[in-house]
């Protein structure tokens, strides 16, 4: 068989084989040499693969107000070593957060046609007069009038 243990730091090793391939049969011999082997094996790491911890958010989302991204972030922990496998997969990722509704000022609509004229004579000490209005569209969510 292989070696029971190809690391770490116990440093014994043992490996086993049998007189089977072929058995002894009509007075042959038994098989030559030890059917169990011990080593001392030389000291070296077992190989560590990469975890992932857990993700951990910023806490912040990139805009302060309206739609905008969260990241978050994991690390790779305990770290690959000694020919282990590394972490696999992304270690950042984004999730849309939304902050509040971003503030929006009023705006003038536009103007309304001219009225007729307030006289229908015009003297030279009656003043005439046409009028036209507009309306504000807002404000929204605290923004200026």
């Amino acid at each position: 068989s292989e070696w029971s243990k190809t690391c770490g730091f116990d440093c014994n090793q043992q490996r086993n084989r049998s007189c089977t391939n072929p058995q002894p049969q009509h007075g042959g011999e038994d098989c030559f040499g030890p059917a169990q082997e011990n080593r001392t094996c030389a000291n070296r790491e077992c190989p560590v693969d990469g975890q992932w911890a857990v993700w951990h958010s910023s806490g912040r989302c990139s805009t302060t107000c309206g739609t905008g991204k969260e990241s978050f972030v994991r690390f790779c922990w305990p770290q690959p070593k000694y020919g282990g496998k590394p972490c696999e997969g992304p270690d950042q990722q984004f999730r849309e957060c939304f902050v509040r509704h971003c503030s929006v000022d009023g705006v003038w609509n536009n103007w309304s046609g001219w009225s007729a004229c307030s006289s229908r004579c015009v003297q030279e000490t009656v003043r005439s007069e046409r009028t036209r209005s507009r309306s504000c569209k807002g404000p929204f969510y605290g923004g200026k009038p």
